[in-house]
């Protein structure tokens, strides 16, 4: 074996996916924001009610995406800070936007998706190089009480939180079969508080579920302390998605909750992918 080819085979493989998706969806940036704003009148017309100053950073961001990508390829230590500032620049445009929502300005659902995709994004890319770049200072844990800590959080948390929106989803029924006003509940099937209602339960279970899975990997196999600390974070932070939902419709609280958790479920399942596939997993022999 050459010393390149050594070199190369001590590259964790997170860093090659970080890279390449960073890559690859820079090139995609740059391409959906280049036809928006520069192509045909067909392509600017299919932008819908885009808001141009998300529009115009999005496209120019994808350029950093792309010098951000070759720089993790090359292991340039520029490139972790430079991961951090465009996570933090994704979360600021997108407080912006939530606020440019809240004015009653016109705007498109899918540029929230696109947001909340590159926030989550961009966010595990970041804390993924912060982890590998604090990886030699982190004591070892050799009895793994750590990671059983953080294992047991999501499954405690991920068993309640399933219990509680079956509980939930009694009251659905109660109001589909039983309730007085049952003719208006099932009129509005698709529209207003009972899509929210249903939204909020098929999250609630699903994330629930997602915890009890992510705290069960999490006592299985051998991830590293950072890693596994984070993504236990991000895997409860997730539950906010499911729980906003319900205080939006109920209680007229902001769709904030709603945005965070969606970013921290992401986050969490991209960087458990990422984990895994770079954890040292022995075959039974």
């Amino acid at each position: 074996m050459t010393p390149k080819q050594a070199t190369l085979k001590e590259v964790p493989k997170g860093i090659w996916i970080a890279a390449a998706v960073a890559l690859a969806f820079g090139a995609l940036t740059i391409v959906s924001g280049g036809r928006a704003l520069f192509g045909p009148s067909a392509a600017r017309a299919a932008a819908g009610d885009a808001v141009p100053f998300v529009l115009w950073f999005n496209f120019l961001s994808g350029f950093a995406y792309m010098a951000i990508g070759l720089g993790i390829s090359l292991r340039k230590a520029w490139a972790n800070w430079a991961a951090i500032a465009m996570a933090l620049a994704i979360v600021a445009v997108f407080a912006l936007l939530g606020w440019h929502i809240l004015q009653g300005n016109p705007y498109e659902m899918r540029t929230v998706g696109a947001m909340i995709l590159r926030a989550g994004t961009w966010i595990t890319i970041a804390l993924y190089l912060r982890g590998l770049a604090a990886k030699p200072h982190l004591k070892p844990n050799r009895n793994g009480r750590r990671h059983m800590t953080y294992g047991k959080k999501n499954i405690v948390a991920g068993l309640f939180l399933l219990a509680a929106f079956m509980l939930y989803g009694f009251g659905l029924i109660y109001l589909r079969d039983f309730a007085p006003s049952r003719a208006q509940w099932i009129a509005d099937y698709s529209t207003g508080t009972h899509f929210e209602s249903r939204l909020a339960h098929v999250h609630g279970n699903l994330f629930a579920l997602l915890n009890i899975m992510i705290g069960y990997l999490i006592l299985k196999l051998p991830l590293n302390a950072f890693s596994a600390r984070w993504i236990s974070w991000l895997g409860l932070a997730g539950m906010l998605m499911p729980v906003g939902i319900v205080a939006e419709f109920a209680f007229g609280a902001p769709f904030y909750l709603v945005l965070v958790g969606a970013i921290s479920i992401i986050a969490a399942m991209i960087w458990l992918g990422a984990a895994v596939w770079q954890a040292n997993i022995s075959q039974p022999a």
